[in-house]
Parts: structure tokens; sequence; C-alpha cells
């Protein structure tokens, strides 16, 4: 399991296949003031923004499965991600 706030990190973390939970306690003011890429409480349904909340949401994510909400995330955000990026370069490049 992962304990993440807003770092890209989720997105590698995703090939591991296993749960990660989104601990954002400053989630309404960083969405007003800065907002996110993507539509970030998609990424797990484990975004916690109260600490008392923190202990809970990791003992369910280690015990419900993770696989279909992850691969759904891991299928949108990263499925160019196949280990053959560097090959498809250097074939447009004809080397």
């Amino acid at each position: 399991l992962m304990i993440t706030d807003y770092s890209s990190v989720v997105a590698d973390f995703m090939f591991f296949n296993k749960p990660y939970v989104l601990f954002a306690p400053d989630w309404e003011q960083y969405r007003a003031e800065r907002g996110t890429y993507v539509d970030f409480p998609t990424l797990s349904p484990y975004l916690i923004t109260e600490d008392c909340k923190l202990k809970q949401a990791v003992l369910q994510a280690l015990q419900e499965p993770c696989d279909a909400w992850v691969q759904k995330n891991r299928d949108f955000h990263v499925s160019a991600c196949d280990g053959h990026s560097t090959d498809r370069i250097l074939a447009y490049l004809g080397l």
C-alpha cells in the first residue's frame, strides 16, 4: 500500500496493482487555489481529507480488493507505458 498526496508517483505505483490512499487534508484549498490535471477524486476510492480517518482507510484498503479500480486507472492514465516507448521513438527516427 502507498500513501501519497498530489504526487505523480501514483501513476508509477499503479503498475504494482496494489492499493493506494490519497491523503490530502488540504484538498478543498488545494483544489480551489491550484487544482489538479486529473479529476483527483477518481484516482482512488480512498481520498482522505481528515487525519482521524487515515488509519481506517489504510486498514480498509489493505483488506478490500483493489484490482478493478487500479486497473481502470492504469488503463486510462498510463496505458501507453508498455515498456516499448524507446523502441517506438527509435523506429520513428529510423534508427
